[in-house]
């Protein structure tokens, strides 16, 4: 993959959240990933970055990129998040 391309991953079982390539990793090998996630009421959440559904065809409720949960991920993890969710 490379820097500013998108894809579908789950972490952990959980829903599907769309993640986007955002910068290399130490190596050739790795890549720093963030995602979109929906706006809940209930939990707090980083307003640096909000997504309105207008904005991103994902987006069907306010998101927000929620760098906390930035994750670096291997070219395999992202090869086989791909493929498993196409």
């Amino acid at each position: 993959m490379k820097v500013g391309e998108t894809f579908l991953y789950s972490d952990l079982d959980g829903p599907l959240h769309l993640w986007f390539v955002v910068a290399p990793g130490a190596t050739p090998e790795e890549f720093l990933c963030v995602n979109m996630t929906t706006i809940r009421k209930s939990v707090p959440f980083d307003p640096t970055c909000v997504v309105s559904p207008h904005e991103h065809p994902f987006a069907s409720e306010q998101s927000y990129i929620f760098y906390r949960a930035a994750r670096i991920l291997s070219d395999t993890d992202l090869k086989t998040a791909v493929a498993a969710n196409r």
